[in-house]
This record gives structure tokens, sequence and C-alpha cells, in this order.
């Protein structure tokens, strides 16, 4: 219910014992390390980062190039399993630098390569509409006559002509041509080019802009073409020898982990306060850690001094969820919602039985539920996720046997309906209907009444809540009369609604009248208590009537349970109409396609509705549930410890 009691501490040693305590902080994973180094000190450079770049880049470049797929037994196992014993053996007989660099000089010569490739294609390019000329442009020069090349728009061409042939001093030889530009050759006498420029100017000539030639266009061109097949040849032999060091691959993954940790150790160097000869270090721990935090040091040194620090209670603390084992897994979904304040209650035992009810409600099907636990158990076993990781798995599990409870309840069977089942298998269809205690698409207003129940409990317990912990905070008027009140207000709209509408005796209706007069009045009396004018008392007291309004958009909110039930089951019934269908149409193979079908049908319903039915009772949960007694927004407990992207440890 609690959260954990986090602690602030100090921690000083001997600089020669740095590194080792540094270690043991990285692997117990129980310290969020503080900041104690003064603005301006001095920090110690991170000699990891740059090899954590170059691993990384070395990692993205081998991945393009690996040839070898991964089985299907190493997808599902994810990380790479090792010793801790094994990562030190690897990284000191492991010569990753040189992996690294001649993955650097080859990816260098692949770019080079490229770029040569590039620059003798666009080369090749501009000289492509210039092979009919047969002379080296700078080369076609003399004080006397001058040759530019260049081109016209082609639908000006013989108009052009025409008038250049009126110079007596210009000539024009047409290369090429395409749609748009004639490539011409233009020469003139340098004594009397006037008139030749000036028709270039207005025809809007556009000098062609060349690559400095020392052979003809068309030679060139070859040129090119023979460099572009030996760099190609160059890019395939440096593509080889990439493929060939993909064999390194998961040693440097390894490795990357490792120096992935040392770069952060280093990091948490940098915050600490250290002298020639001692060091200290400051940081949150919870306190059921203390004590094992102090057997590890043993084991390191005996010469250290640990010391609580205290903190002012107005001092906001970082936060850590701590819950008994059968509630851990639903800290996931207070994780989405974000960390209560370290003053307020953790809500994740609260919403637990909610949460898990509204999911099965939400899903509704028996044999979904057994397919999502198995999924998620099978997930945890072969893929060998750590604990500390498989709260969202598990809780899907827990989900999927409280969806089979549920959708047994409700005869949902992948979309079958149980009364067509043939008499061949009466011996499963009885006793699945006699499970069955509603069905929901001819009972819909049952299940929706049911929501309903649901979601005032809820509302209720949320009220209870802030009472319950206001009062253990010392604030008991503010809890008994602010969501006190409300509580009971709400109970008394239940007492009068219930005798409207016949579920209780008649005889007990003007006494819930009365009572409902007498929560109105008690309404208006206790939550105007803050302001101190009686007049605004009396209009806030008034108002805050209007709080009923938002109570009941809340209950209707929990609708969306019986909604999301109906379409579960109404999709699985679809993909079993649709996958007969098939059968009945295609012959000889129409089984086949059935089978197809309903696994793929079912399997994306199941996936979809999954996905619905987990966003959806968050957020009854977020939205309708939290707000009666959190405000949120503390900040999470960061224990400094080994985290991997590659590897996992066996033990």
């Amino acid at each position: 219910m609690a959260l954990a009691d986090t602690r602030k501490i100090m921690l000083t040693s001997l600089t020669k014992y740095q590194s080792g305590i540094l270690e043991l902080l990285h692997n117990a994973r129980a310290v969020q390390i503080e900041n104690l180094k003064e603005e301006g000190e001095e920090l110690q450079s991170n000699q990891y980062e740059y090899q954590h770049a170059q691993l990384t880049f070395a990692l993205t470049l081998l991945e393009k190039y690996k040839t070898e797929k991964p089985s299907f037994k190493d997808m599902l196992a994810g990380k790479i399993p090792v010793k801790q014993q094994d990562i030190d053996h690897l990284v000191k007989n492991f010569d990753y630098l040189d992996i690294i660099n001649q993955v650097e000089n080859l990816e260098a010569t692949l770019n080079q390569a490229t770029s040569t490739i590039d620059k003798l294609n666009d080369e090749s390019k501009q000289l492509q509409n210039w092979i009919g000329i047969d002379f080296v442009p700078r080369d076609y020069q003399t004080r006397k006559v001058n040759v530019q090349l260049g081109s016209v728009a082609s639908n000006h061409y013989q108009e052009f002509i025409q008038k250049i042939g009126n110079v007596k001093t210009g000539d024009v030889k047409k290369v090429s041509d395409d749609t748009k530009e004639a490539y011409l050759v233009v020469t003139s006498l340098q004594d009397n080019d006037q008139d030749v420029k000036r028709l270039l100017s207005e025809y809007d000539f556009k000098p062609a802009q060349l690559p400095r030639l020392e052979t003809l266009p068309k030679a060139k061109i070859e040129s090119n073409a023979a460099s572009i097949k030996e760099q190609e040849k160059v890019i395939e032999v440096t593509k080889q020898e990439i493929t060939k060091l993909t064999k390194h691959q998961h040693r440097l993954m390894i490795v990357f982990d490792y120096i992935t940790w040392k770069k952060e150790q280093t990091d948490q160097l940098n915050k600490m306060s250290s002298t020639s000869k001692t060091f200290s270090v400051m940081g949150w721990i919870d306190a059921d850690h203390i004590k094992l935090l102090e057997e590890d040091l043993q084991k390191v040194t005996k010469k250290y001094a640990l010391a609580e620090i205290a903190v002012k209670k107005d001092v906001p603390k970082p936060v850590a969820l701590k819950n008994s084992k059968i509630f851990r897994p639903f800290e996931s979904v207070t994780n989405i919602y974000g960390m209560p304040k370290s003053s307020e209650i953790d809500p994740t035992p609260f919403l637990a039985p909610f949460f898990i009810i509204f999911f099965g409600l939400c899903l509704t099907d028996a044999g979904y539920g057994v397919v999502l636990a198995l999924l998620a158990w099978g997930m945890i076993k072969i893929m060998k996720i750590p604990i500390e990781n498989q709260r969202l798995l598990r809780l899907l599990m827990i989900g999927g046997i409280f969806t089979f409870i549920i959708g047994a309840i409700f005869g949902g069977w992948f979309g079958l309906v149980l009364e067509d089942l043939p008499d061949s298998i009466s011996f499963i269809r009885e006793p699945l209907i006699n499970i069955r205690q509603i069905n929901p698409l001819e009972s819909p207003l049952t299940v929706m009444m049911i929501s309903f129940v649901l979601g005032i409990i809820q509302v209720l317990v949320g009220l209870g809540l802030d009472v319950y912990w206001k009062i253990k905070q010392g604030n008991k008027m503010d809890g008994l009369l602010g969501s006190g009140v409300n509580f009971l207000f709400l109970l008394i709209i239940l007492f009068w609604a219930s005798t409207k509408a016949g579920l209780l005796p008649e005889a007990v209706g003007p006494i819930a009248t009365y009572t409902l007069y007498a929560g109105v009045v008690l309404m208006i009396v206790t939550q105007g208590r803050k302001s101190k004018n009686i007049v605004l008392k009396f209009f806030s007291g008034t108002l805050s009537l209007y709080n009923l309004v938002g109570f009941l958009s809340d209950i209707l909110s929990y609708s969306r349970l019986l909604a999301l039930g109906l379409a579960t089951g109404i999709i699985a019934m679809v993909v079993n109409l649709v996958a007969m269908l098939f059968k009945d149409m295609i012959p000889f193979v129409g089984w086949g396609v059935a089978v197809l079908i309903l696994i793929g049908g079912h399997l994306f319903n199941l996936a979809i509705n999954t996905l619905g039915a987990f966003i959806h009772s968050g957020r009854l949960q977020f939205v309708e549930f939290f707000p009666k007694f959190m405000e949120g927004g503390g900040t999470r407990l960061q224990p400094f410890k080994k985290e991997s992207k590659y590897i996992r440890f066996k033990s």
C-alpha cells in the first residue's frame, strides 16, 4: 500500500577503493547517485565516449552486410546469454579496436569508391551531349577565333540558325539535341564578335559547363566507363571483406555493452566529490536495501563510512513502487500514468482487481483468454526474460486467466454459438452451456448494469482511499468533510435511486427523500468551508452539487466495457462465418483456406482487442479512479544499474 521508504545516504571511502565500490554500486542496482560536484569543478574525461561511438558505427555497418539470418530460436531468445566472467575474459583477449579500425577503413574505401563513381557518372552525363565534336574544347581557341559550346531552346533553333547565317563572322554547328535543347558549337572571329554575342544573348544561349578535358568527349566517356567498372570491383571486394568481419558481430555486441557500462561509470565518477585520498558519493536508496549494501561493501573494504542524511519534510523524495509478488505485475499500469508523489499512496494494489476484471470484460472470450495466457507464459520461458522485466507479460498472463473465467461465464469460445455445435460433441457443448450464466448478445443491458455497478464501486473506493490517506497524514477534517461527505452523498443518491427504481420497498421512499435533502444540506454546508466570506461559503457549497454530474459522467464511462466485450465476440463470429463461406466456395482446398482464415482472423482479433482491453481498462484507472485520491507527478527512483542492449546475464 505504501511506497518504498527512500532515504538519502552519504558513502565515503579511500580513493584506492573507488573503482571497486563503483562497480559494486553498478551491480547492486539500488542507489540513485546524486551530483556532489560544484559548478566549475574539473570533470574527469570520459575515455569510453569515443569507443562507444566507434562500436555503434561498426555494429550498424556490420548489420547491413550480415548474410546469415538468425534462427527462429535465436530470435525468440533475444539477447545473447553470457556470464560476467566470460565478458571480462572476452574484453581482455579480443582485439576489438583492430576490428573497429578494419571496419572504419573498409567503410572509407567504400565511400571513396562510391564518391568516385558518382563523380565519373556526373562527368559523363555532362559530356553525353558533346560526343559529336571532334576537338578538345579547351584546345580549339586562338587569338583570332572564339569557339563557344552551349545550347538554345529547340523551338528557337531554326530561327537562330537563320539569323546567325546573316552574320559573316559567325558559324554554328549542331552537335546533338533533345526535346528541350539544341547543343551547338558557335564559332566567331574575335575582332568582330559583337553581332554574334548580341544574337546569343537574344536567344538565351546557355554556355556549356564542361569538366577540364585532355581528350575528346567520346574518349573521356569511354575512359570514365572503364574507371567506373574498376571502382565497382573495388566496392564488391570491399563488401566481401566487410561481410567476413560480420563473424565478429556477436563479440562486438558484448564489448559494446561492456564499454557502455564503463562510460556510465565514468559519468557517475564525475558526480562524486574526491580528494587525493578519499572520495564521497551521495544518493537515494530504498531503506530496506541499506543493510544489504553494507554487507556488499564489507566484501570490497571495511574502510568506509555510510551515513544517512536527514531530509526536510517538504523536500520531495524519489519514488519507488513496492508491492507484494501478486500485485507487482500491475505496476506496469501505474508506471504508464506516472509516479505518485512521495506523500501519496501507491495506487497499484487498489487498481489491480478493477483493472483485471475490466480487462476480462473487454475480451469476454474464454478461448482467447487461454491463448493469451499461454502466449505470455511462453514468451517468458522461451525468451528467458529477466524477472524485473516480466511485469507486463505476467499482467497479460493474469489477464488471460481472468478472461478465461469471465469468458466462460459469458459463453464466449472463439465466437462459436454453443447451441449450434453438433450433437456429436454434446459432451463438450452441454457443460459449456451450463457454465454460461449471461449471454451478452441476448442480455446487453445486464452486462451494462454490471459495468455501472463496478464503476460505482470503484468511484466509492477512490473517495474512500482519499479519506483514509488524508486521515493517516493528519488531515482529518479535510478528509472527512471533503471526500468523506462526497462518499456519503453518493451513497444517499444510490439509496434514493434504488427506491425510485423499485429495488427497495416503497415504504422506505419517504426516508430516502428526506435523507437526500439532508445530503444536499450537508454538501452546501461543508463544501464551501475553505471560503472565509459566509456568502462565498454558501455559493461554493451550492456549486459543489455540480460534482454530482462529474460522478455520473465517470460512471457512464464504464459502459465502454460492454461495447468492447460485444465487439470482441461479434468480430470472432464474423471470422468464423467468413471462414465457412470460403470452405464452401472453394473446392478441394476450401478447408485449408478456412483454417488459414480462422487462425489469422482470430489472432488479429485477439491482438487488436487485447490492446483495446489494456488501453481502455487503463483509461478507467487514469481518468475515473486516480483523480479521486492521487495527484501524481512524483520523480521515479532511478538506481545506477547495468542495462544492456545486446546481452543478458546467465546468472
